[in-house]
């Protein structure tokens, strides 16, 4: 009994700190960027009614944050990741490649990220769609242009 309880806890704490260190992580992104300590290449707000989630598909990388996605009115694409409102950032800074990156010809149009993070054996691999608000088209093709020179890309 105090064998399964002990894996319990180590793995609650695991989980704990796993997910404190990616909230700090966000926080700390997130005030570098508002007071211009991080550049970005763009930055898009959307409206109050809408619904950043109704874009994902259901088995992209961000189904779990699904509820938070709702809230998300405001995208930032840097250099080095993606912050998603106040709540989520990914970075494809450190054992990333793009699979995939295009303008979807969806209504609105998306950027869809399809990332691979790839340590030793181990593989995640994250999709993603950023909708594009009305008339920033030619700001979606010049991430695209930015991106693919700056990560690493598999052809």
């Amino acid at each position: 009994m105090t064998y399964v309880l002990g894996i319990l806890l180590f793995g609650g704490l695991i989980w704990y700190f796993g997910i404190y260190a990616e909230r700090k992580k966000t926080k700390k992104v997130r005030k570098q960027l508002l007071s211009g300590e991080k550049s970005y290449i763009v930055h898009w707000t959307y409206d109050k009614d809408f619904d950043f989630a109704e874009f994902q598909a259901s088995d992209n990388g961000l189904r779990l944050f699904k509820k938070k996605l709702s809230n998300v009115k405001e995208v930032y694409i840097c250099n080095d990741g993606i912050l998603l409102g106040e709540d989520l950032y990914f970075s494809w800074k450190k054992y990333a490649k793009f699979n995939e990156l295009v303008i979807t010809m969806d209504d609105p149009p998306c950027i869809f990220f399809h990332i691979e993070y790839q340590v030793g054996e181990s593989k995640n691999i994250v999709k993603f769609s950023i909708p594009i608000p009305p008339e920033r088209e030619l700001e979606a093709v010049s991430v695209l242009d930015h991106l693919v020179g700056t990560v690493r890309y598999e052809y």
